[in-house]
């Protein structure tokens, strides 16, 4: 049996990635838990029978990284995908550190069918961060057309004057 862990206090996003990851050909047997309480709780008792957990970062009882991070305390990172609305690059640069499967937005402009095929891969168990893999390149610097220019010109040895 492949078991999953919804944590996720919205009902209509729980009941919207129950239904798909349901149609996975994994055959799995899904909980959900609405609050950081009762997912911790599910995880203590039994934390060898989740083979994947999916988790809301604002749920009852948890905010940031607070529930993520027991989480990974607890040696459970690798089988975890966040699956939030926060849109914090910094929680997602942690995650990839922390070992995590995943980060996913609910949100943000993410179309659903993107997220759809999001879910597909992480069922697959594959890692799935949208942004980009690795820490080194979700921390590099965004910078504009010109500053990029200015930079160019810069390394071929031109000063600023």
């Amino acid at each position: 049996m492949f078991h999953v862990l919804i944590v996720e206090d919205h009902s209509l996003v729980a009941e919207a990635a129950a239904h798909k990851i349901s149609n996975s050909p994994r055959s799995p047997v899904i909980e959900v838990c609405a609050t950081a309480d009762d997912a911790l709780s599910a995880l203590r008792s039994t934390p060898e029978k989740w083979q994947l957990i999916l988790l809301d970062l604002n749920v009852p009882g948890a905010h940031g990284l607070s529930l993520a991070s027991e989480l990974a305390r607890m040696g459970l990172a690798a089988r975890t995908c966040i699956l939030t609305g926060a849109e914090r690059p910094e929680f997602e640069i942690q995650a990839v550190e922390m070992g995590f499967q995943g980060y996913l937005l609910k949100g943000g402009g993410t179309s659903v069918s993107t997220l759809e095929e999001d879910l597909s891969r992480i069922v697959a168990g594959e890692r799935v961060f949208r942004r980009c893999g690795t820490a080194e390149q979700l921390a590099a610097p965004h910078l504009t057309k010109r500053q990029a220019q200015c930079l160019g010109l810069a390394a071929t040895g031109l000063t600023s004057k």
